[in-house]
Parts: C-alpha cells; structure tokens; sequence
C-alpha cells in the first residue's frame, strides 16, 4: 500500500518516544488508564468515488454517518505527556437506489452499501496544565496526535442494470474490497474527575485517510475514509 512506509514511520517514532517512560523508573499509582469512547462518527467523503456514487444512487457520504466505539491504553511520561495505543470500530450499511432508473414494474433498484473502519493508532497526548498532583483531582485538558493502519472494508450488495445486456438489464452482484491504508489523527478533549479512580470525558477526534481502490472497483479512483468523531468516554485510571 502506498502509505505503509509512512505508516511505520509513525509508529516507530512514537515508541521510540514513549520507551524511556515506559522502561525508566519504577511504576506510579495512577500513571496508566483504560479508556472506553461511545460517539458517532461523520464521514467527509471527499473524493471522486464518493462524488461518483452520489451521482448514480440516491447515496451521500452523510448517509453513513453513525455511532463509533472506541478503546485507549494510555501511559503517563509523566503529568504533561501520555502515550495512547488506540482501537477504535465503525460499521455502517445504507440502502440506495438509482436515480434515474426503475424495474420494469416501476419499483426502485436497490442494493446495500457497507462501510467498516477498525484504525489501529499510536500518538502522544499532551496535557497543557497537567494531571493533579497525587492525592488531588482536577480537570483535565488533551491535545495530542498520531499515526496508524486504518483497516478497512467497503461492499456493494444487491440488484445492479448491467447497460451491456438489453435483454437482462438487471442483475444481483456483489462488489467488494478490503484495504490498509495510513491514517493519521488529531484529538482534543477535556476528563472531569468523578472519584479517585475514575473520570467522564468529552473527545473530539480528526482522522484523515484514504485508499486506492482496485479489484471490484479499480479505476474508480481513491476512497476516502476521512471522518469527524465526537464521544464521551468512561476512564478508569490504575
């Protein structure tokens, strides 16, 4: 894939990063978390496919906007810098239909769309005014950033007119792809503290990715699975 050197890159730089704090010194109380994110997802789809698409089939990259769950391991540097390993999991299916064209009997040529997104990510987030201090509780404000393999999968189920047969313009297929591609991502958010081992946060992430496609859908260009999340999570520190 065009973006896997990159994607290595990315990666390997972050641990490079994160090793001193993860090997030097003894652990602290607090210094890991396990975080849960529930959110919805938005898909930009800013590209020819998705242009393309929206052109043929009542079908808009809007129409795939739906919930995404999210886990994070996060390990403190210390009270301004954490490293986080990221899994986060999108599934949308949608219905469409043509535009312009209907069967013989007037009813509408539909089939089903899936998207599945499982980016696998690495980045470093930064605390602008720290964690408290041990024994203390207080808000806490994030940025942070990084890299990964965004593992997806697109399909195309159902009735489709073949132009190329007058005689039996419409016929059931099945169109798919799976693909790895780089995504890289930006994120900010804000913990509120509940009780001495647990916090509620609020989360805004950026993904940026894309792919070209090919087997079932070569020539029709790249696919992009850029896309907005915003979630409240569940932070369980330890």
């Amino acid at each position: 894939m065009k973006h896997t050197r990159w994607t290595t890159v990315v990666c390997a730089l972050l641990l490079t990063f994160s090793l001193p704090a993860l090997a030097g010194g003894r652990r602290q109380a607090d210094d890991q978390s396990l975080q849960v994110r529930l959110g919805a997802f938005f898909v930009e789809g800013e590209s020819d496919f998705w242009d393309d698409n929206a052109s043929v089939f009542t079908l808009e990259p809007s129409d795939f906007d739906d919930m995404m769950l999210g886990l994070t391991y996060s390990h403190s540097f210390n009270r301004f810098f954490e490293l986080d390993l990221n899994t986060d999991f999108f599934d949308r299916t949608v219905v469409s239909e043509y535009n312009d064209f209907v069967d013989g009997l007037g009813f509408p040529i539909l089939h089903d769309s899936s998207l599945e997104l499982v980016p696998v990510t690495v980045g470093v987030r930064f605390l602008p005014f720290g964690r408290a201090q041990a024994g203390k509780r207080k808000p806490v404000l994030f940025i942070g950033a990084g890299g990964g393999v965004n593992f997806w999968h697109y399909e195309e189920i159902g009735d489709f007119i073949d132009f190329a047969d007058p005689n039996s313009p419409i016929v059931f297929g099945v169109f798919s792809e799976r693909g790895e591609a780089f995504v890289g991502y930006a994120t900010a958010g804000l913990e509120l503290p509940v009780s001495r081992g647990f916090n509620v946060g609020f989360e805004a992430r950026w993904f940026d990715s894309d792919d070209d496609l090919s087997g079932d859908f070569a020539g029709l260009g790249e696919i992009d699975l850029s896309g907005f999340s915003a979630s409240v999570s569940a932070n369980w520190r330890f």
